[in-house]
């Protein structure tokens, strides 16, 4: 499979044409801004919101429109969230200040009077580029006053932090590079004093471009971490620890002369590219996320990274999205003396927006193993996996499903999904007995930003139902996983949540966030499924037919509370404390569990790290 990858990208790399970039990380600050500028601007968008990771170039051509669009009101707050994303992404800055145009997407229609003056679009590729958009681009570039450089008497001195984003950049006509370090560290104290969690991250991460056509990104992140109860617990049960691969359990840490940690190596690393102005390539190591929720009963960021080919089509109101991946059948804790063996995942994903504040999409996945690797015929980008899989005998997990997100009054955004992985309509709606095998999920979510007139007070509602069995085959192997862990929603299957959310920024550096996640679920015993394990096949002593409901099983149900306070000092360079408190009750007392603990933390250039189930 590799192999295949490999000689395919080589083959088509003499064709390529200018891309859009490297993608912003997901659950980054630039991510979640990217989000509120969607809601805000209410206006044409050159990208489809509910796929993520959002490419760094999109991100700033739409920036740039809104802040020329004279009909938005942007506050104080929100122009230093501008300028965080155009220094977060400033090598797009220096290209649309040299002229190179914005890409498509901002509708002519949409533009004020003031705006279409000055811009034009070019043929069938409507392609945007104003004086306006290079004077623009080139006045919110920004450097450091004090660069740290060596050799300061040589003709090019060495210099760090040019720009108040990156330890080391270069910018030359045909190559951009960006390299900076990561660190994550985070002491946390339960209640009691007598135990502590640790959260020790360090790494690097290079991004840069060839010839405005190639693209790559790299990160390497070495990890040292200390869990709650209820994390080992999963652990124990699976082998498999959320978001991570191969790792090492009870480690010793001198440095903090601790034990019980858990020691790993993740990475991520992709190169991108343009088949055609509108049909994009991308091959590496990562995780995708489908939906505008915290939460996606699609596709996640929940499972530790895989490997894929993945295709983006742009054209007019659409985005097609094709996912091609290898992921792990089983998991392991030790070096394993053998290859883990494989599964396969084909997925793909229409979204159409018929206006701009309105988008509805289609995803279709299909799960699978073979003994001689990936299934061909699962190559076809446009063609239903349901078919396919009934010419192969029908022997794969084909899971189905929709989305429609709703941006209005430039303060709020409903959102929603429904997946279906199988059902039967006289069950579902005429017999209605609640049989075992109509497995579906349900999202449904609000977003309202600057609440009730509060500038950066931004609250999110969601609640999630997937019924028992969900995501499960009759066929373990072909479960809706990767490495053990859910390629979806953390807690599986048998289950409704609902959360909220509240974020509030009351200065250019002040961030708060708060979050409270309520669940109730049905859990598995070691003889009895009851259709919360995924990794289970439907098949293994499965203990209903008729009357299969939510919460069926041993009922628990789990309270979880957070709240953040953080300070950042410069760009991505961030002092932060927490409170976390987790209680889960359970019908047999022994699977009772409670967590509660404090926390200071000190972050540079990494995203937040959660353990939210």
């Amino acid at each position: 499979m590799k192999h295949l990858f490999a000689i395919f990208s080589l083959l088509l790399a003499p064709f390529l044409l200018p891309a859009q970039g490297s993608g912003i990380l997901l659950q980054s600050r630039a991510e979640y801004i990217t989000q509120r500028l969607a809601i805000k601007g209410n206006s044409s968008i050159p990208f489809h919101s509910g796929i993520r990771p959002y490419l760094r170039g999109d991100a700033i051509s739409y920036a740039l429109h809104l802040e020329l669009d004279s009909s938005i009101r942007f506050t104080r707050l929100d122009r230093e969230d501008l300028q965080y994303l155009y220094d977060d992404n400033n090598e797009w800055l220096g290209r649309y200040g040299n002229g190179i145009p914005v890409l498509d997407g901002l509708a002519k229609k949409h533009r004020t009077q003031e705006a279409k003056e000055h811009f034009f679009l070019q043929d069938s590729l409507k392609q945007v580029e104003t004086t306006k958009i290079k004077q623009l681009a080139s006045h919110k570039e920004r450097f450091s006053h004090r660069p740290f450089c060596l050799f300061k008497k040589s003709a090019k001195p060495f210099c760090l932090y040019r720009s108040p984003a990156n330890l080391y950049e270069i910018n030359q006509r045909a190559f951009h590079l960006r390299f900076n370090p990561i660190l994550n560290f985070r002491m946390d104290f339960d209640s009691r004093g007598h135990q502590r969690y640790l959260i020790n991250q360090r790494g690097i991460v290079l991004r840069g471009d060839i010839d405005n056509r190639l693209f790559f990104h790299s990160r390497i992140l070495e990890n040292q971490m200390r869990y709650p109860t209820y994390v080992h617990q999963r652990e124990a049960q699976h082998q498999s620890l959320p978001g991570a691969g191969f790792h090492k359990y009870e480690a010793y840490s001198r440095l903090f002369k601790t034990d019980s940690l858990y020691d790993y190596l993740l990475s991520d690393a992709y190169i991108g590219f343009y088949l055609s102005p509108h049909i994009g390539m991308q091959l590496g190591h990562g995780r995708n996320f489908i939906g505008e929720g915290y939460r996606s009963l699609l596709l996640s960021d929940f499972a530790t990274d895989y490997f894929y080919l993945k295709f983006n089509w742009r054209v007019w109101k659409l985005h097609y999205q094709n996912i091609f991946a290898e992921m792990s059948l089983e998991s392991v804790r030790e070096s394993p003396e053998r290859v883990i063996p494989k599964k396969y995942m084909a997925a793909h994903y229409l979204s159409y927006q018929p206006i701009p504040q309105l988008s509805l999409g289609f995803f279709e996945a299909v799960v699978f193993s073979r003994p001689h690797g990936f299934e061909l015929q699962y190559l076809n980008p446009v063609i239903l996996y349901r078919t396919v899989e009934h010419l192969l005998g029908s022997p794969d997990n084909v899971l189905i499903g929709l989305t429609a997100r709703y941006n209005f009054w430039h303060h709020f955004q409903f959102y929603s999904q429904l997946m279906l992985d199988e059902f039967v309509f006289d069950e579902l709606f005429i017999k209605k007995r609640k049989w075992w095998a109509n497995k579906y999920g349900i999202q449904l979510g609000l977003k309202y930003i600057d609440a009730f007139g509060i500038d950066h007070l931004d609250l999110q509602l969601e609640t999630n139902w997937v019924r028992p069995y969900t995501y499960t085959h009759f066929d373990s192997t072909a479960t809706y996983s990767h490495y053990s862990q859910p390629l979806a929603h953390p807690l599986g299957a048998n289950f409704i949540e609902y959360l909220g959310i509240l974020r509030y920024q009351p200065s250019a550096h002040w961030f708060f966030k708060a979050r409270i996640i309520r669940a109730h679920y049905g859990e598995d015993t070691e003889t009895e499924n009851w259709g919360s394990d995924i990794l289970t096949s439907y098949y293994n002593n499965r203990q209903v037919t008729e009357g299969s409901v939510i919460g069926q099983g041993i009922r628990g149900q789990t309270l979880l509370a957070g709240l953040e306070i953080a300070y950042q000092l410069k760009h991505n360079l961030t002092l932060e404390a927490n409170w976390f408190f987790r209680k889960k009750t359970s019908a047999l007392p022994e699977h009772n569990d409670l967590v509660n603990y404090l926390g200071l933390g000190i972050r540079l250039n990494a995203t937040r790290h959660y353990m939210d189930y």
